[in-house]
């Protein structure tokens, strides 16, 4: 303010003014001492008055449930001592009685068990048997393949897709013979032997063993196949 020293403000238009003023030099308003209170520049409205909170809400005290009280319990009734010794009288023949009961089935049972035999038979394994066809003459075919000549047939048998046929010669020979259904070109004849089971025949390292109704094929002693026999009439000349 070129070098004029300023040290008071004006609170209307916020002008700092020189100290030797005394008025605004902007606005012109009087300059106001400390003493004094700042002009009113607005109408200011009474002040609201003070309303004193409100007291907090009571809340009441909850009612409790008065505490639980037992019934009392009804006095036993009174049992005559003629009811009682009735009951027990009753009680007590019901148990002679079952001890009765039991002691007569344990008589029956020691009794079935001393009339029974010491040893029940056992039943044994099956009796594998070889179905038989009537002495007949072995199918042309296959008699043609042995070489001992004529044979009569033992056995015929339908196992799956293949026939098999058992022909016995005038000595005594046994022989197998195989052939798928249908192929005519398939056909093998191998000797053949009695076995407890039935019958064993051999190919090479291929072994074929009738055992009761079922026909099993194995090589080098591991099973291959199983199949069941149908006893048939041979159908194949």
């Amino acid at each position: 303010m070129n070098g004029v020293t300023t040290t008071w403000r004006c609170s209307l238009c916020d002008v700092w003014n020189a100290t030797a003023d005394t008025s605004c030099r902007c606005c012109d308003t009087v300059r106001r001492t400390a003493t004094e209170p700042p002009p009113a520049l607005f109408f200011a409205p009474p002040p609201l008055p003070v309303m004193p909170p409100p007291p907090p809400p009571v809340m009441p005290l909850p009612v409790m449930p008065p505490p639980f009280l037992p019934r009392p319990m009804p006095p036993p009734a009174y049992r005559s001592s003629s009811t009682s010794g009735f009951a027990g009288c009753v009680i007590a023949v019901l148990i002679v009685a079952f001890l009765c009961a039991l002691v007569l089935m344990l008589g029956l049972l020691a009794g079935v068990r001393a009339r029974a035999p010491s040893s029940a038979p056992r039943s044994g394994p099956p009796v594998v048997t070889t179905p038989v066809v009537q002495a007949v003459a072995c199918p042309g075919g296959v008699a043609r393949l042995i070489p001992d000549g004529g044979a009569d047939l033992v056995a015929a048998y339908d196992a799956g897709d293949k026939h098999i046929v058992i022909c016995r010669t005038a000595t005594g020979e046994l022989y197998y013979y195989g052939q798928y259904v249908g192929r005519d070109g398939t056909g093998l004849l191998m000797r053949a032997q009695e076995t407890a089971a039935g019958l064993l025949a051999r190919n090479g390292s291929y072994l074929y063993e009738i055992r009761g109704d079922e026909v099993v094929v194995s090589v080098n002693g591991r099973e291959i196949l199983r199949e069941l026999l149908v006893a048939t009439s041979p159908r194949f000349p």
